[in-house]
């Protein structure tokens, strides 16, 4: 029976090394391999999954990323690394915590809160629901900006106390998944 080694070695630059001597490697330095990001949940960077390039239905690394949070704050990412076999079973994994200082961490936040409302303008344009989210984004224009800098929940508390016949309408309105617009925009901010 052979010895199952990760597709990674079959790399020059990467063969013959494990875990830790993989971790954190920039393995879009060659051409071998495909980068594909995994979708961003509610902002938050999800991972990556690297494909060999002349077949792309072979996984040879996953990258996952998790939060680390202490009190409620964010203070670091988890970053799991996986090297595949060719018969689709993990080779290795490893983790590590990438740690974050307060700037760090709040650059962090402030970056996927920005990500979440480009993802709400991105989806409104996708599902023809373009000239609803203007409409939206421009009412909540201020809030928006507010939420994007700080935080908190006065999107939230906007959306859920809103009294504007208008733009209740809109909120109300069903996308083809069957929510409605409010849902969809509550669904990502919290």
């Amino acid at each position: 029976m052979a010895t199952l080694q990760p597709i990674i070695w079959e790399i020059e630059e990467f063969a013959g090394l494990m875990g830790d001597q993989l971790t954190g490697k920039d393995f879009t330095i060659t051409k071998q391999l495909t980068a594909t990001e995994l979708d961003f949940d509610k902002g938050r960077e999800a991972g990556k999954i690297y494909s060999l390039t002349r077949d792309e239905n072979i996984t040879a690394i996953s990258e996952k990323h998790e939060d680390v949070r202490e009190n409620g704050f964010l203070t670091g990412i988890k970053e799991t690394y996986s090297w595949y076999n060719y018969d689709g079973t993990i080779f290795e994994s490893k983790e590590s915590i990438k740690s974050l200082g307060v700037t760090r961490a709040e650059e962090e936040e402030e970056n996927r809160r920005a990500r979440q409302i480009t993802y709400l303008q991105g989806a409104g344009k996708r599902l023809g629901k373009q000239k609803e989210i203007n409409e939206l984004f421009k009412h909540y224009e201020n809030i928006i900006q507010s939420y994007k800098g700080n935080g908190g929940t006065v999107f939230l508390g906007a959306i859920n106390s809103e009294t504007d016949s208008e733009i209740i309408k809109i909120l109300n309105k069903v996308l083809a998944d069957g929510n409605t617009i409010k849902q969809a925009i509550l669904n990502q901010i919290t």
